[in-house]
C-alpha cells in the first residue's frame, strides 16, 4: 500500500470520488493547486494522518472530513475559507491545524474543535493569538 501521495502544485481543481480509493493512504499533500472543491469521499481516508491542502482555493470542506479518524495534521493554510464543518468535531487524533490564511477567527476554530485538547491550533492572521492550546 502507497504511504504518502505528493500531488503538489499540479494546478488540480478538485479532488474527485477517486480519492476514495486511497483508504490505506497515511500522507497526502495537494498544496499548491487550484483546488476550489473537495468530494465527499475524502471522508474514507480513515487511516490518514497528514493531509496538506494548504494554498489552494477552497471555500469549503466536505462534512465527511470528520470521517479521517487517524488524522493528526491538517493544513488548511492560505484557502478562501469562512468556516468549517461541525462534523470536524469527530477528528479527535487532531493534533495540529493550520488555519492561517483564511477568514477564520481562532475562536470559532476552538469551538468547532472544543472536545480536542491539547489541540494546536496556528492562525496567524493577525488576530488573537497565534496558537492556542486546548
Amino acid at each position: 500500500h502507497r504511504r504518502g501521495l505528493d500531488l503538489s502544485g499540479n494546478l488540480l481543481e478538485n479532488l474527485n470520488e477517486d480519492i476514495g480509493h486511497l483508504e490505506y493512504l497515511k500522507e497526502l499533500d495537494v498544496s499548491d493547486n487550484q483546488i476550489t472543491d473537495i468530494d465527499a469521499a475524502i471522508g474514507k481516508l480513515g487511516a490518514l494522518e497528514v493531509f496538506n491542502c494548504s494554498r489552494n482555493r477552497l471555500k469549503k470542506l466536505p462534512k465527511e472530513i470528520g470521517g479521517m479518524k487517524s488524522l493528526r495534521v491538517l493544513d488548511l493554510q492560505n484557502n478562501d475559507l469562512k468556516e468549517l464543518p461541525a462534523s470536524m468535531k469527530n477528528l479527535s487524533s487532531l493534533e495540529v491545524i493550520n488555519v492561517s490564511g483564511n477568514d477564520l477567527d481562532t475562536r470559532y476554530v476552538r469551538t468547532i474543535l472544543a472536545d480536542n485538547h491539547g489541540l494546536k491550533i496556528i492562525n496567524k492572521n493577525g488576530r488573537i493569538p497565534e496558537t492556542v492550546s486546548g
